[in-house]
């Protein structure tokens, strides 16, 4: 079972957690603020997903990739009109950064 967090707005959590939930075998813990996200995150590692939503989310890549270094997975999906992003959310210490068109495919 891995530790995770699903951080995004009630639609990407109600469509993203089945699939995060099958993949660590457990119910992932919900939020939609980038602080709680980080605190949730913090003391366990293992994965958080989440749906960027602007500059308030970098911060939490940055800082759980210092603190967690290889023991957390860093999943963020981004709008189209944020893609520009992209290579910051990547040198901040993101896993994988996907777009997200609000399928969960």
């Amino acid at each position: 079972m891995i530790e995770s967090v699903v951080a995004g707005r009630t639609e990407f959590v109600a469509q993203v957690c089945p699939t995060v939930k099958a993949h660590s075998g457990a119910e992932p813990r919900v939020t939609n603020d980038p602080r709680q996200a980080f605190n949730l995150c913090a003391q366990t590692g293992g994965l958080l997903v989440l749906q960027y939503d602007g500059p308030d989310w970098l911060p939490v890549v940055r800082d759980l990739r210092s603190l967690c270094g290889d023991g957390i997975s860093l999943v963020v999906t981004v709008p189209a009109d944020l893609l520009a992003e992209v290579r910051q959310l990547q040198h901040a210490g993101a896993d994988e950064v996907v777009p997200w068109e609000g399928k969960s495919e």
